[in-house]
């Protein structure tokens, strides 16, 4: 840093005159760059001194209960004896037309099962209805 201001002291007056005279030129090109420079910093300066805006929330929807409840299942309605016994025949068919001998069998199982306990409410039904 000496070395600095020795080297400024040993400057010849004519020098130093120049020197100043050519800044004194260039000073008003310079003010245009100095003002946005200080623009600059102070925008800066403001923005963190800005509060930060809160995120945007949407207004709260009250006439919703929440979660959502699911809607409402449909009463399923109880098949007759005939929409079984034709569900269970077209079943039958489609197997034999598949050839799946052995579902064939299990269907002639599971349907005898099912025509016992048939008749076995149907027997009951006639004994309340008698008492």
């Amino acid at each position: 840093m000496s070395t600095i201001i020795d080297y400024i002291r040993n400057l010849d007056t004519i020098i130093v005159l120049l020197v100043c005279g050519g800044l004194f030129l260039v000073a008003p090109s310079l003010k245009g760059l100095g003002l946005k420079l200080v623009d600059l910093v102070k925008g800066y300066t403001e923005k963190d001194k800005k509060p930060v805006e809160p995120p945007y929330v949407p207004p709260a929807v009250d006439n919703i209960d929440w979660p959502v409840p699911p809607p409402a299942p449909t009463p399923v309605k109880k098949p007759g004896i005939l929409e079984l016994v034709k569900e269970w025949d077209d079943l039958y068919q489609i197997c034999q037309k598949a050839d799946l001998p052995e579902a064939c069998e299990k269907i002639e199982e599971a349907w005898h099962l099912l025509q016992k306990s048939q008749l076995d409410k149907i027997e009951e039904e006639k004994q309340d209805a008698n008492k």
